[in-house]
């Protein structure tokens, strides 16, 4: 089967990152492989990070989610080429069992023209303004971009991706790379209406950067509401609870915070 690389975006969360990593690492099939890509977090340090993940790349400082994601297609590109996809997802989310079978499922049964297709396995409410959708049915839609979150890539096209970057490197520290990286390619995303992860942004030892609100009970639980997934599958919607109970209630392992 092909090989998939895993690319874990981490910085501090210790609470949310501890769950999203354990959990992939024991769901993610056997010929893939999960990387971290740490952005200078402060609150543990690689020894904490590398019992969750195959391996760990830990950047000096942060220098903001954009230009982690250009050193992932960078790496993918030059370091890993033993790979034959490239998945980027965050610290904050939770998958479906099923996401890795899925994700090789649509990119080899959707085309566009006679082209592939880069893939996500998120639809949320946020991300699904009518202007960004193509075209779609009961199962996919095609999306002229997808949430950051979940997007796959073939070599061919992280390679496009990696020599647009080389002709405007300012895109390395422009907001919003999950838009301005993929329109390189010039084609859209399949991304399936069902949701196999669900996106938890907060996380009570740091805010997230999508927590709308802050307190207890009530008030902390519309924190989880605005990523929400549409139509997640029946595994995450049954896990929902407990997780958003985790992260209000629960304690990180010790963490080792030295570089």
């Amino acid at each position: 089967m092909a090989k998939l690389l895993i690319a874990v975006a981490t910085h501090n969360r210790p609470l949310i990152t501890e769950l999203s990593l354990s959990m992939l690492n024991q769901i993610k099939g056997p010929e893939d492989t999960l990387i971290v890509y740490d952005d200078g977090s402060t609150a543990y340090g690689e020894k904490w990070l590398k019992r969750m993940a195959d391996e760990v790349i830990r950047m000096p400082v942060s220098g903001g989610i954009e230009r982690l994601r250009a050193r992932n297609f960078k790496d993918f590109a030059t370091v890993f080429r033993e790979y034959d996809f490239l998945y980027t997802t965050d610290n904050d989310a939770v998958h479906d069992p099923a996401f890795s079978l899925m994700l090789r499922g649509l990119y080899n049964r959707y085309t566009y023209g006679n082209q592939k297709l880069p893939v996500c396995l998120y639809h949320s409410t946020f991300h699904s303004h009518q202007d960004n959708v193509k075209w779609s049915n009961d199962e996919v839609s095609l999306r002229l971009t997808a949430p950051g979150i979940s997007q796959m890539y073939d070599r061919e096209m992280a390679e496009v991706i990696v020599t647009g970057l080389r002709a405007r490197p300012e895109l390395e520290s422009r907001y919003g790379y999950d838009y301005h990286f993929p329109l390189m390619l010039k084609r859209p995303f399949i991304q399936s209406n069902v949701s196999y992860l669900e996106h938890f942004a907060r996380d009570r030892y740091e805010g997230g950067i999508h927590a709308a609100n802050s307190g207890t009970g009530a008030e902390a639980l519309k924190d989880f509401e605005r990523d929400r997934a549409i139509r997640p599958t029946a595994h995450l919607e049954a896990l929902r609870p407990v997780i958003i109970n985790y992260i209000l209630n629960g304690v990180p392992s010790e963490m080792e915070t030295e570089q």
